[in-house]
């Protein structure tokens, strides 16, 4: 309600300064006019200096009405900060204990069912759905950017071990241990997103920078 008062009062400072400058404008013009020449073509500069204030007028309404759109999308994105954070946050320390027992798994090697239930764990982890990521694109910081990119990485990861799970190749350990490289190194990159973004959306929700 306030934010729809803010901007009627500015649509109404801008048409009041518009008709404000055009009196006098028209004031100072009609005290500087020749006496023979106020007469019919007076009336027809008159006619263009109004003209040209009431395009002044609709110019100043519409930055106006641009200014409020994008108010608008700011306190939108900025909600939408606070309501995401907390489940980014929890998405990044879950995506971290997978891509720690992936490292693990790289180096010692682990059971084809320890492979499984690694894949099942970050299928299960949260999303954030695309529109709702949309609503962060007017925050600084790239913000929707990285939590894209940081969920793209979360689903190459998964990608390579379903596809690997799938293969016949999970029966041979080094096999497993490559796979396990691959999709640790996917999920490093989606940790290192998801921590920039959840870090920009602490400051927005809590500096509102």
């Amino acid at each position: 309600m306030l934010d729809r008062l803010k901007v009627l009062a500015e649509c109404f400072f801008y048409c009041a300064m518009g008709l404000l400058g055009l009196t006098a404008v028209g004031a100072f013009t009609w005290s500087i006019w020749p006496e023979a020449m106020r007469g019919e073509k007076a009336a027809d500069w008159f006619s263009a200096i109004g003209t040209i204030a009431a395009a002044v007028v609709a110019v100043a309404i519409a930055l106006s009405d641009g200014l409020r759109r994008k108010r608008a999308a700011w306190l939108q994105a900025k909600l939408a900060a606070s309501t995401f954070r907390i489940t980014v946050r929890r998405m990044t320390s879950d995506v971290e204990v997978v891509m720690e027992s992936l490292e693990f798994a790289a180096k010692a090697g682990c059971s084809k069912e320890t492979f499984t239930e690694l894949e099942k764990l970050l299928v299960s982890l949260g999303r954030i759905d695309r529109a709702d990521i949309e609503m962060l694109i007017p925050l600084p910081g790239d913000c929707a950017y990285k939590l894209a990119s940081g969920q793209g990485s979360l689903e190459l990861a998964i990608h390579v071990l379903s596809v690997f799970a799938g293969s016949q190749d999970i029966h041979i350990e080094d096999e497993r241990k490559k796979a396990a490289h691959h999709a640790a190194s996917a999920a490093r990159r989606a940790r290192d997103m998801l921590v920039a973004a959840s870090e920009q959306l602490e400051k927005v929700a809590f500096r509102g920078v």
